[in-house]
């Protein structure tokens, strides 16, 4: 945590928003690339989760900055953040659904 850059009122708002996960997304001005950072219990549908939000926060940030640039702040980051969160929530049973029907276990 203390390589993201995040100061401690970001850490409990980010605390907060991923209370129910075992993960946390991390975007800020001053780490632009955003990062994941697993809880040490994290299982594997939880990694999946956070890899998709990942990809899914790299997704929106990619098609912004072609428009209005990054975010300039936390406070503008963290609906970026939110909805990443709350699509891969969204998209991971119909995932794992998918990768069982092929045969894989979790």
């Amino acid at each position: 945590i203390s390589q993201t850059r995040v100061q401690p009122h970001e850490l409990r708002t980010l605390l907060q928003v991923f209370a129910e996960d075992s993960y946390i997304l991390v975007l800020t001005p001053l780490q632009p690339t955003p990062v994941i950072i697993l809880h040490q219990g994290a299982d594997d549908k939880e990694v999946a989760t956070s890899i998709l939000a990942l990809r899914l926060l790299k997704r929106t940030l990619s098609h912004r900055s072609s428009s209005v640039g990054g975010p300039s702040s936390f406070e503008e980051a963290l609906p970026l953040v939110e909805e990443a969160r709350r699509k891969a929530r969204e998209l991971v049973p119909s995932f794992w659904q998918g990768a069982q029907a092929a045969g894989w276990n979790f």
